[in-house]
């Protein structure tokens, strides 16, 4: 279907012609595929009600495999961790030993397994079972037509259409459309030719559409963030800014002329701002709270010490050189979803905040060299 605009779709919601919504997997990997996060969890309001959340599984298996991927990856970091602590101790201690009594020494997929699982119940989502035919299937792959593009990479979108194919024939059984969340390309080229499928980049736009922000009291809260009068809930955002970096993992960049490695000594937020305060939506309202989300973008300050070392040409061994301390900015954007309790104060009663984004922040050292002062 032709893209259409936020006031269009709000039109057919009201009308009851889209009575589902949908995600891919770009929307949970936004958030890093933390399936507790309010934005994803967020979709628990249709539960019960004339709305359907809907989910092919193909995304909920391409989750499963990102959240097995980012736990196995943290395991191994966990392990190297152990070891390194037992060498520098000279422990007697088994790594092997401790990882396992620590949890660690688990299948990851297990663990996605039930995180999905404890997901899809919370949410009330349906999991489509009537999957796509493979006469279509194979008609949009040889006919080049969306979500197949003209690239010899052409076979990695089977997935991508699978999903796709399957909720077209999910909506015309159920004699709806569906919107798509999503902010993948193939997504949004495959929707402009649908009948049955809409698209929208955004989460919080889209459940924003679901909600009457004309409520006085939900307006007002919006009102009062875009003012400047919510002083709780800025407060709260330095101190959970602070929090989230707080021992974060940077991707660190650097460039020098002898080999080095590194330990990210401390960091501390510079400065914050809302990314667009026209773009602050109501994702959920009840009797009793309200809540909003909106974008930060963040400047923070990242202190790391560098340890330099040289390999000797004869011995072949790595000789130390010295250190130096460096400091750099990092620059970064992050999603955040308040809560707040429902009232008429100028400044709201935060109840809950959550930050939360893409992982892997950089931060550019620049050229690094020893201190040899």
């Amino acid at each position: 279907m032709p893209q259409k605009t936020l006031d269009e779709i709000k039109a057919l919601i009201a009308a009851g012609e889209i009575l589902a919504i949908t995600m891919d997997t770009s929307v949970f990997d936004k958030f890093g595929c933390n399936l507790e996060y309010k934005a994803l969890t967020a979709v628990e309001q249709f539960k019960g009600k004339d709305i359907s959340f809907v989910l092919s599984p193909v995304t909920t298996g391409e989750v499963r495999n990102h959240i097995a991927k980012a736990v196995a990856e943290a395991a191994t970091k966990a392990k190297a961790g152990i070891n390194q602590f037992f060498k520098a101790s000279h422990s007697s201690m088994k790594a092997n030993d401790i990882a396992n009594d620590l949890g660690i020494d688990v299948d990851p997929f297990e663990i996605a397994d039930e995180q999905i699982a404890e997901y899809l119940e919370r949410v009330g989502a349906t999991l489509i079972s009537n999957q796509a035919e493979s006469t279509e299937l194979l008609r949009r792959y040889f006919g080049v037509l969306p979500p197949f593009g003209k690239s010899s990479e052409k076979k990695s979108e089977f997935p991508d259409a699978i999903a796709l194919l399957s909720l077209e024939k999910w909506a015309r059984a159920n004699d709806t459309l569906v919107l798509a969340v999503c902010r993948d390309g193939d997504w949004e080229s495959f929707a402009s030719d649908s009948n049955e499928i809409i698209h929208i980049d955004d989460l919080s736009a889209a459940l924003g559409l679901f909600n009457d922000q004309e409520s006085v009291i939900a307006a007002r809260v919006v009102s009062s963030i875009r003012s400047g009068s919510a002083t709780s809930l800025e407060k709260e955002i330095q101190n959970r800014l602070e929090y989230y970096i707080d021992g974060y993992d940077f991707d660190v960049e650097a460039n020098s002329s002898f080999s080095y490695d590194y330990q990210i000594e401390s960091a501390s937020i510079y400065n914050w701002d809302y990314k667009d305060k026209t773009a602050i939506v109501v994702v959920s309202s009840n009797d009793e709270e309200v809540v909003v989300s909106f974008d930060l973008t963040v400047e923070a300050q990242v202190d790391a010490s560098f340890g330099f070392s040289v390999r000797d040409g004869i011995d072949r061994d790595y000789v130390t050189l010295g250190s130096s301390d460096v400091s750099a900015p990092a620059y970064f954007s992050l999603n955040a979803v308040a809560t707040f309790s429902k009232s008429n104060d100028r400044d709201p009663d935060l109840v809950d905040l959550e930050i939360d984004g893409r992982r892997g922040i950089a931060v550019d050292f620049g050229s690094v060299e020893p201190d040899f002062k």
